[in-house]
């Protein structure tokens, strides 16, 4: 519209817009028409036409007959003067007089100025749009023309704007020369419409229907069009026949196979059409063998000598159908778009079709046939031409390369391609079941469990059926590992004997360890230590059997959770990190070694020893990243988030755990009830506890393994001590007495909820219980915990100090700086219920301001309702001052950190140093600091820091 206004203002312009056919050209020019004719603007058109290609004038003419046609013939012989003895001849309705035609024997030499001196009396009336479309098939006088124009229209109240479609333009165009000119001249100026993007797609799609397209549907449409509005429009209107589909995935499927709209084959095949037999015959074979294609391998098919198909392809190249692609030593060439390809390809009868792609396959077999990339061509081209011997075989092939690769999707769409052969051959053997079992391979590294639950029966049925004992037996080791996700573990023991009564108990089948194994796991679950301790023995003895198996691994990890869960830590340790050595050997199927991972994460959390278990995460993440698993590195990524929040504190574990959870979400993967209580886990370390509630909640949803006590803990820090009791008590008395580790996890938080509903003999009681219970390496924090909180309820201070003492420090050792924060709040409790005033009032300062580990709310206020019940005075800290009504937001856990840092003198560098952060993060933190501070300077914050600490004072 700018150029519209420059026209109007008196200083009009050429502007000529070119795009491929249905790239919005007419669509554009309609506005600015819409646009012309609200500002009154005179409006002519004319057109261009393949049969007037050689017709001089002829847009001008086309332009003239359609105002003749509106009756307008007198006006426009008064207003043509001396051209309209030249244009006479051909419009009869130009009446001319003697005199006129003589004046035009003197100007037939000069008709451009005729022509220029037509438009400057029309815009000197009034200003004026012409528009002159299709200007390719204009005749050669017809662009100079325009190019004269392009000089003159400067003078002009004019704007002058000319069509074109690129894809006409072939090498020796006459528009390309003029284009050429205009812009050697700098007159005239080339507007190119480019296809739309994938952005620009979805909203043109929005405006069509009216709704938001589904995301794979405005992809397929994008995909297919390649952004060509027309295109777009057309496949859109398919799509409504099909029964008025919404635009949803569903429709997208069925778009990307169904046939191209009549009007767009029909709109390619008028072109292809038009250059000849030969160049239809060289298109359809090209079509065969794809959408790009190499010189030597069409030169084959059609039989075809180096300058005949030579010849050919330059007109296709010149007529913008084909385009050469320049790739290193090789003439390849493409069609300009997908749809071009495709149209010509649905126009070939089918049973040509399949003749072409016999052609094609035996052409690219003798030449490719052990080159990897082509893998997918030989299969596809076989496939089409009826050979599903020869499909089978390549598809196997390049689906197998597609696993080396780690490209999970084409693995098993080539797998898909090499079954459906195999059915066409009516076979079932063990090449199909084979394949099958390929296919759930990939289903569960996709994150399909569906399909790969599906899979891996069916080939089950199909081992059982054929008699194979060894893979039947694998597979039913498989249904097991499925139903124990499901819960049923009863099945899983089904499956799993099932396959030690097949293989025979005197077999040396490999398959025996993992299945004693698996048998062993099953009994840990149940809490059957001795007879799981036996199976497991089993299981390690007929794996160490095979020194190229590492089946061993999985048998010393059961063992080692065997050890801890009975008490034994340090075997159980010690019997971990061999198998993590053996672990990096990485001879295991990739399922089984997901699973001896994550095991020996959680048998490492249970053992308290976190740098363990963070090694052990950080070591499947990356296998994980290696392997190209989807979507299976988020549980590890959140057993990390669990790891560093109870041990660390100085990442942001809640993001970490929160983008686990998404990702578990987004593929849809079993592990993701794991995950959420991992999330619950870290919103109720940082006190959010309606955040953990929900994400216990949500777990719970998917199946909860044992009771929930996720949900007991976060009603006891809510106040619920009802609740917490009656669900801890329930847990407590559920472990068995052979995993004394269990129990005592558990029994500070019963201790505490039963004395806070004034249960104190049921606490004693509970704590006398499992203080009996076997432990070779005392570890003795949790138990020195809950008995300092029961002596402390028994009104017995100077014991639970001790008591709380020692627990406090036996959490330090561990690293558990979340149950050691615990302690010391009990702690502070019973120091000044045993009148250590002036130790409480130290210990209260430290927790109050703890570097780099602040309390939470919650525990916060503890510390204060303790210290004012003892009679000390205290002033709100830095966060809480900073979350008082007058305008100052409180800070993070970070800047308070960074504030202790900053009151300690240290520079930006040193403090960046001392916490493990870029000094530019420091930087960016102090800044922070002091806006909600109210202070100017880092000395102000050092000032107000340091009157914070000394806050607390002994009331007289």
């Amino acid at each position: 519209m700018e150029r519209l206004d420059s026209a109007i203002a008196g200083s009009g312009r050429v502007v000529v817009l070119g795009g491929d056919a249905g790239v919005g050209k007419s669509r554009l020019i309609h506005d600015l028409k819409h646009e012309a004719a609200a500002r009154q603007i005179r409006i002519i058109e004319g057109r261009c036409t393949s049969t007037e290609s050689s017709v001089p004038y002829a847009p001008l003419m086309n332009a003239l007959r359609f105002r003749i046609a509106k009756g307008e013939g007198q006006a426009v012989a008064e207003i043509l003067g001396p051209l309209r003895a030249v244009l006479a001849p051909i419009f009869p309705q130009l009446e001319s007089s003697e005199s006129a035609e003589s004046a035009a024997a003197r100007d037939r030499e000069r008709p451009f100025e005729l022509i220029f001196s037509v438009l400057e009396r029309l815009a000197s009336v009034e200003p004026m749009l012409l528009v002159l479309e299709d200007v390719h098939w204009a005749d050669q006088t017809s662009l100079e023309l325009l190019h004269h124009l392009a000089h003159r229209a400067p003078s002009l109240r004019m704007l002058i704007v000319a069509t074109y479609r690129s894809d006409e333009l072939h090498s020796g165009h006459p528009l390309r020369r003029l284009l050429g000119a205009l812009a050697r001249d700098r007159v005239g100026e080339d507007v190119r419409l480019e296809p739309l993007s994938r952005e620009e797609t979805r909203d043109m799609l929005r405006c069509l229907l009216g709704t938001e397209p589904d995301d794979a549907f405005a992809a397929a449409i994008w995909r297919r069009s390649e952004g060509n509005p027309f295109f777009v429009e057309e496949l859109v209107s398919a799509v409504a026949g099909f029964g008025g589909l919404l635009p949803s995935a569903e429709a997208a499927a069925i778009l990307e196979r169904a046939p191209l709209p009549a009007t767009v084959t029909e709109a390619v095949l008028e072109r292809v059409s038009a250059l000849g037999p030969a160049a239809v015959e060289t298109l359809s074979v090209a079509a065969v063998i794809g959408r790009s294609f190499d010189f030597e391998d069409l030169r084959g098919v059609l039989g075809n000598s180096e300058l005949e198909l030579l010849e050919v392809l330059e007109q296709l190249v010149a007529h913008q159908l084909l385009r050469e692609d320049r790739l290193e030593r090789k003439d390849s060439y493409s069609f300009r778009h997908a749809l071009m390809q495709e149209a010509v390809y649905e126009s070939l009868i089918s049973r040509r079709r399949r003749l072409l792609h016999r052609r094609v396959a035996l052409l690219l077999e003798k030449r490719y046939g052990k080159t990897p990339s082509r893998l997918d061509e030989l299969a596809f081209h076989f496939r089409i031409g009826g050979d599903h011997e020869k499909a089978y075989h390549y598809a196997r092939l390049a689906g197998d390369e597609a696993v080396r690769l780690r490209a999970w999707d084409d693995a098993a769409q080539h797998y898909e391609h090499a079954l459906a052969s195999l059915e066409e051959l009516g076979d079932e053997s063990e090449r199909a079941a084979d394949l099958i079992e390929r296919l759930a391979g990939v289903a569960w590294r996709r994150s399909q469990p569906i399909e790969g639950r599906q899979y891996t029966e069916e080939a089950l049925r199909l081992r059982r059926a054929l008699g194979h004992k060894e893979e039947t037996a694998r597979l039913l080791r498989r249904v097991a590992s499925l139903r124990i996700e499901d819960g049923d573990t009863e099945g899983a023991g089904e499956a799993l004997d099932e396959a030690l009564r097949m293989l025979g108990e005197k077999s040396h089948s490999a398959q025996l360890g993992a299945i004693y194994d698996d048998l062993g796991k099953l009994s840990l679950a149940r809490g059957d230590l001795d007879r799981a301790e036996s199976l497991l023995m089993q299981g390690l003895s007929f794996a160490s059997q095979d020194p190229h198996s590492a089946e061993e691994v999985p048998a010393l990890v059961s063992l080692a959770e065997l050890g801890v869960l009975g008490g034994d830590v340090s075997a159980g340790v010690h019997r971990l990190d061999l198998a993590l050595a053996l672990l990096r050997e990485g001879r295991l199927p990739f399922e089984r070694l997901a699973r001896v991972y994550s095991d020996g994460v959680r048998i490492l959390l249970l053992a308290q020893e976190y740098n363990r278990a963070l090694a052990w995460a950080d070591t499947a993440i990356a296998s994980c990243t290696r392997q190209g698993i989807v979507g299976f590195d988020a549980l590890f990524r959140a057993m990390r988030a669990v790891i560093l929040t109870i041990a660390s504190g100085q990442e942001d574990t809640l993001t970490q755990a929160q983008a686990a959870v998404a990702d578990l979400r987004r593929t849809k993967r079993p592990e993701l009830r794991d995950a959420l209580r991992m999330l619950g886990f870290v919103h109720r370390a940082r006190g959010e506890l309606a955040e953990a509630r929900s994400a216990y909640e949500e777990a719970a949803t998917l199946g909860e393994r044992g009771r929930p006590v996720g949900l007991a803990l976060v009603a006891l820090s809510e106040g619920r001590h009802a609740e917490a009791a009656d669900i801890l008590v329930d847990a407590f008395e559920a472990v068995p007495p052979s995993q004394p580790i269990v129990a005592r996890q558990l029994l500070p938080y019963l201790v505490e909820a039963l004395i806070s509903v004034g249960r104190i003999s049921d606490a004693g009681r509970y704590v006398e219980s499992t203080a009996q219970l076997a432990d070779p390496n005392g570890a003795i924090a949790q138990l020195h915990h809950a008995v300092g909180l029961l002596r402390l309820a028994q009104g017995d201070a100077t014991d639970a100090v001790e008591e709380l003492t020692a627990a406090a420090d036996a959490w330090d050792q561990s690293g558990n700086r979340l149950e050691s924060r615990r302690a010391r709040v009990a702690l502070l409790e019973a120091m000044l219920s045993a009148g250590q005033s002036a130790e409480g009032l130290k210990l209260g300062r430290n927790l109050l301001d703890e570097l780099g580990r602040p309390l939470l709310p919650r525990e916060r206020e503890v510390v204060r309702r303790i210290l004012r019940r003892a009679g000390v005075r205290t002033r709100p800290s830095v966060d809480s001052q900073a979350s008082q009504p007058h305008g100052i937001s409180p800070l993070t856990a970070r800047e308070h950190a960074v504030l202790r840092e900053v009151a300690q003198g240290r520079t930006n560098k040193e403090i960046a140093e001392s916490l493990g952060i870029a000094e530019k993060t420091v930087s960016v933190h102090v800044s922070h600091i002091l806006a909600k501070l109210g202070c100017r300077t880092r000395t102000q914050a050092a000032r107000h820091f340091t009157e914070q600490r000394e806050s607390l004072t002994v009331e007289p």
